[in-house]
């Protein structure tokens, strides 16, 4: 199994550190601070790093074809306009759930945007994922969900990769391209111990899953038709919860960290903890998906 090293990218005292999507025309990356209502920006090349608030829990961003940002955010799903950062509401994201907020989301083949939500208090069974299209027609694919997170595709574009971190486990369904249909799942990869949550996910080329661990301080590589565990990066961060391809050969792998929860003990311990953190990987990455406007 390979064995990398988490470099420190950004030291940022992130509370809850999430959704980095590395934009390919910007060679920028975005990320979000869910409890600081932050969506932040780091371009590697100059280190210069900004900061936009926004006036909701933001749970990930997603670009679209027409230059935007797209902004999941607590109750609502958002556009931003780069040029002025100004911010309007798209659709609701269940308007009768005032608890319930926006968390991981990412776009599919046919710019699809897909969308989990969850309880803030994380109650079980609250949280459901769903697929917007085009025209903003909403449509359920999966209920009674605990924390939906982490998601992607396989490249041949048949297969979903999801995670409900609740479950300790990454799955895989049936996907329907024409349609937002999920179905057959199965378990392709488990939590080595209760103690660690699969949290947030990323696809590379040759098809493996880079998944990131909350409370495992590490990011793993696993092969999804077998459950082997292919390479580890540790990270120097307790609550690690996310991960994607960046860099202009998308061979750096960007991670988010967060300082959510951990106790003062914890946090001595791991110090950089919010922050975000690199690895060069051999295995490269894919563009990000655009939603379609």
């Amino acid at each position: 199994m390979q064995q990398f090293k988490a470099e420190l990218a950004f030291q940022i005292e992130s509370t809850l550190g999430e959704s980095p999507m590395w934009h390919p025309e910007q060679q920028k990356l975005y990320w979000v601070d869910i409890e600081k209502m932050e969506l932040h920006n780091f371009h590697p090349a100059t280190k210069d790093h900004s900061m936009v608030p926004t006036k909701k829990r933001i749970g990930s961003v997603v670009p679209a074809n027409n230059g935007n940002l797209i902004l999941a955010l607590q109750g609502e799903i958002a556009e931003m306009d780069l040029s002025t950062y100004a911010t309007k509401k798209l659709i609701d994201i269940e308007p009768g759930l005032p608890m319930n907020r926006c968390n991981d989301a990412k776009c599919d083949k046919q710019g699809r945007l897909w969308v989990g939500t969850m309880d803030m208090d994380c109650k079980p069974g609250k949280g459901s994922l769903y697929c917007i299209d085009a025209t903003l027609k909403i449509t359920a694919a999966l209920q009674n969900l605990t924390i939906s997170n982490g998601m992607g595709w396989s490249l041949t574009g048949d297969k979903m990769y999801f995670i409900d971190s609740a479950e300790h486990c990454v799955k895989c369904f049936d996907f329907n391209i024409d349609h937002p249909k999920l179905s057959n799942q199965k378990v392709v990869v488990k939590s080595r111990t209760d103690k660690e949550l699969p949290d947030g996910m990323c696809i590379d080329s040759e098809g493996m899953l880079w998944v990131a661990f909350w409370g495992g301080a590490r990011v793993g590589r696993y092969n999804p038709q077998t459950g082997e565990q292919l390479a580890h990066i540790e990270v120097p961060a307790l609550n690690v919860t996310s991960c994607c391809f960046g860099g202009i050969d998308l061979k750096t792998l960007y991670i988010t960290t967060a300082r959510e929860g951990l106790s003062e003990q914890k946090l001595f311990k791991y110090p950089l903890s919010g922050s975000l953190f690199s690895s060069t990987v051999e295995a490269g990455g894919s563009v990000v998906g655009y939603f379609k406007r």
